[in-house]
């Protein structure tokens, strides 16, 4: 296999800055529909990690860390009719939503953002 070139890194970096969010539906059982996930930005994985990390094996925490991912992961579920008796969508996520739900769906944005999707990416 060849080496890339210089200009061929910048090409592959430029497609990739502007390369839109994966989005994927799901449906969720605990509303009887689907929702658009939406591919978190790096950003939103640096405050979830921490976020993890502070929890220092808190399941209370760590639970309420994914469900902050998956508040910034539904674009509906940043709206503010959603969360307003909450006051936080991670809050309205972990009373809207049952267990198996939010599992399931943190393994979908897992799926969003690990390198087979990426793989699958690149090739297409």
């Amino acid at each position: 296999m060849a080496k890339l070139t210089l200009d061929e890194i910048i090409a592959k970096k430029k497609q990739n800055a502007n390369r839109p969010q994966r989005t994927k539906d799901v449906f969720v059982p605990s509303f009887d529909s689907e929702i658009t996930l939406v591919e978190p930005t790096k950003s939103t994985m640096f405050t979830y990690a921490d976020r993890v990390n502070a929890a220092n094996n808190n399941n209370q925490e760590t639970f309420m860390a994914m469900c902050y991912l998956i508040g910034q992961c539904v674009p509906i579920f940043r709206e503010a009719a959603f969360y307003a008796e909450e006051g936080l969508p991670e809050l309205a996520v972990f009373n809207g939503l049952s267990v198996e739900d939010i599992d399931m769906l943190i393994k979908e944005i897992d799926k969003l953002t690990s390198s087979e999707s990426v793989d699958n990416i690149v090739k297409n």
